[in-house]
């Protein structure tokens, strides 16, 4: 997406307008204490909504914030500069679901049992760990789109929907490559949006699938990577094909930033961007060997 499609703005706008990025656990933490002083119903907008964007097998160095060359991260880089950028930071697993579950609960992986595992089921006791489900506990509207928690079989233990929330995943499109979901991130978040009421606070979460593997050989140029410039890690060979795969993995990181880009937009419109804490991280690191 052209720099020219952000609107202006969020190309300029003050830093005393800025997104806040917390510690989410501090957060609920204040925001617990708040619930239980007695306010009403009639409070709830002033909570502060939540959009978090999770990409699937991104490397941290993979942004043009921290220097990449051969991709720009456009929506990336704003809340990156807008807010705060987390440089000493570790996933909880190298691998995506054990990190998710861990990061929505709170917990390290070897306590979640079988929610730490991809095809498995989410535990009823951990319905009291799960801040999604605090939340709308507390009043929020919430959902998610395409990766929630991973383990997809919550029905086992009695609930009657995802612990991440309600799914948004009707909207789809034409993927431009192979590799890329047809899911049509931003519009369902719009469409997430059009339901949530002006008196709700609402959470988010937008779990991509990419750049997770696999990718549409030579798919890299026509997202927006220059291969010219991508660097290929030293613990990997140098060779044509590794720099195309590079390439290919960097064009759906690209992909992943403009439908974050098309949210804060919709945002923006909504004149909701002011009170919403926007939080982008990935589940883990590149899918490539070694890394």
């Amino acid at each position: 997406m052209a720099t020219s499609s952000i609107p202006h703005s969020i190309k300029y706008r003050s830093k005393e307008s800025f997104i806040r990025i917390v510690s989410l656990s501090f957060f609920l933490l204040s925001f617990c204490f708040q619930s239980s002083s007695g306010q009403g119903s009639e409070h709830r907008s002033k909570h502060p909504n939540i959009l978090i964007c999770i990409t699937d097998d991104q490397s941290w160095i993979h942004t043009s914030f921290a220097g990449e060359k051969a991709i720009s991260t456009l929506a990336f880089d704003w809340v990156a500069s807008e807010g705060l950028y987390f440089s000493n930071a570790f996933s909880a697993s190298p691998s995506s679901s054990p990190s998710r579950g861990a990061m929505s609960t709170g917990q390290e992986m070897w306590r979640l049992g079988e929610a730490a595992q991809l095809f498995s089921a989410v535990p009823k006791e951990l319905e009291a760990l799960s801040f999604p489900l605090l939340l709308e506990k507390k009043g929020y509207f919430t959902g998610f789109t395409q990766k929630g928690w991973a383990p997809n079989n919550f029905h086992q233990y009695g609930w009657d929907h995802n612990p991440f929330g309600f799914i948004y995943n009707l909207q789809e499109l034409q993927a431009p490559t192979h590799g890329i979901v047809s899911n049509n991130y931003a519009r369902n978040f719009k469409l997430f949006l059009d339901l949530c009421s002006e008196d709700e606070p609402f959470l988010f979460w937008f779990g991509s699938s990419e750049p997770h593997r696999p990718f549409e050989v030579n798919s890299g140029a026509s997202l927006g990577a220059d291969i010219e410039q991508v660097v290929v890690p030293g613990f990997l060979p140098d060779v044509p094909e590794v720099r195309g795969d590079v390439a290919d993995y960097l064009g759906e990181i690209k992909w992943v930033d403009q439908q974050l880009e098309k949210m804060i937009a919709t945002l923006e419109e909504k004149e909701l961007l002011d009170n919403t804490i926007i939080i982008v991280t990935s589940d883990n690191g590149m899918a490539f060997p070694s890394a």
